[in-house]
């Protein structure tokens, strides 16, 4: 009674170059550039509606005989973007930079490019305004967005002393020996 068709041959496995998955690793956190774009937003209206209150001391004065004295206080600062914070809002699970590299990779790339770098400049912009006007530290400021406040340069200078004689001589072209 067995046919042809009944009997079963046992299975051939797959070739290996079929086994393996056409795209290794998670699907891409962000299908668009738009999407990043409106996480954004997202973010800079949390951090907005969100400030910090940090505790502070501040000095009053009671009275003229009593003096000064500390009394402990709230004040409320505005929260300042970040792209570690915006990483971790955005659910990037990886440091900006290497999120930035993989996005360069995609076939949408100048898409993400563009959005990326008007990511930065959001962050880079709110830090630094906060910092000119006293709200941010700006050492911590400049630090984070790689603003040096100062150079130091290193120039070594070689002075020679020479009378006047000597200086009249160099002027008119003679070879002086040190």
């Amino acid at each position: 009674m067995n046919t042809k068709k009944e009997q079963k041959t046992p299975n051939k496995p797959e070739p290996l170059y079929k086994r393996i998955k056409a795209h290794i690793g998670r699907p891409p956190k962000f299908e668009t550039a738009g999407d990043l774009f409106d996480k954004l937003i997202e973010y800079c209206e949390y951090c907005d509606a969100n400030p910090i209150k940090v505790d502070v001391r501040s000095k009053m004065k009671r009275n003229s005989n009593t003096g000064d004295s500390s009394e402990l206080g709230n004040q409320t600062i505005k929260r300042p973007y970040t792209l570690d914070g915006f990483c971790l809002f955005a659910g990037i699970l990886t440091q900006w930079a290497t999120f930035k590299r993989d996005c360069g990779r995609r076939a949408d790339a100048e898409d993400f490019s563009i959005v990326i770098n008007a990511c930065e400049q959001v962050i880079r912009d709110q830090q630094i305004t906060g910092a000119m006007i006293g709200v941010y530290s700006e050492r911590l400021t400049a630090r984070l967005n790689g603003i040096a406040d100062k150079q130091e340069l290193d120039a070594k200078v070689r002075s020679t002393t020479v009378d006047f004689d000597t200086y009249v001589r160099m002027l008119n072209g003679e070879h002086i020996e040190p």
